[in-house]
C-alpha cells in the first residue's frame, strides 16, 4: 500500500513540474508587443520645480532648453557634469578619469589573476621530485675499499 502511495505522489509531483514548465513556453507565432507610446514615466505632467528646502528649489529643464553646445540634444552627452559649471567637479572628474585604468590594463590584470588561479591548481596533481647532491669521488672510493676489506 505504501509503494502505491509513493508511486502516486511521485507521478503527481512530475505532473505539477511538467505543467509549470509548459506554462513557461511561448508558441512559435509569438510576437513581442510594441512599447507604449509615451514621453514620460508618470501619468501626471512633470512639475516645474521641487519643494522648497532652505529657501532653494531644484528646477527641471528639458533637453530642448539647454544652453550652450548641448542645446537641442535629447541624448545624454559624455561631459554632462560640465552643465553644473563647477570647477571643483570638473577637476574631480578629470582626476578620476586620469587615474582610472584603461580597458587593456583591466583585461591584463584579469588575465594575470586567471593565470595565477590556474597555477594554483598544480597542488592537486601528483608531483615528482628529483635532486642531486655533490659527492667527493675520494669518499666513494674510500667506501668501496672498506667494503672489500670487510669481505676478507
Amino acid at each position: 500500500m505504501d509503494k502505491f502511495r509513493l508511486l502516486v505522489e511521485r507521478r503527481a509531483c512530475l505532473a505539477v513540474i511538467f505543467a509549470m514548465l509548459g506554462g513557461c513556453a511561448v508558441g512559435p507565432n509569438f510576437v513581442r508587443p510594441q512599447p507604449p507610446d509615451t514621453d514620460r514615466y508618470t501619468r501626471e505632467l512633470q512639475s516645474e520645480a521641487t519643494v522648497m528646502a532652505n529657501g532653494q528649489a531644484q528646477y527641471f529643464t528639458s533637453s530642448n532648453s539647454l544652453i550652450g553646445p548641448h542645446a537641442g540634444h535629447s541624448q545624454l552627452f559624455a561631459d554632462w557634469w560640465r552643465l553644473f559649471k563647477s570647477q571643483e567637479l570638473d577637476a574631480l572628474v578629470n582626476k578620476a578619469i586620469a587615474n582610472n585604468p584603461t580597458i587593456q590594463a583591466s583585461e591584463a590584470s584579469l588575465l594575470q589573476s586567471q593565470d595565477n588561479m590556474r597555477a594554483g591548481y598544480g597542488v592537486f596533481f601528483p608531483q615528482i621530485q628529483a635532486g642531486l647532491a655533490p659527492a667527493d669521488s675520494a669518499s666513494r672510493l674510500h667506501s668501496k675499499v672498506h667494503k672489500r676489506k670487510a669481505k676478507f
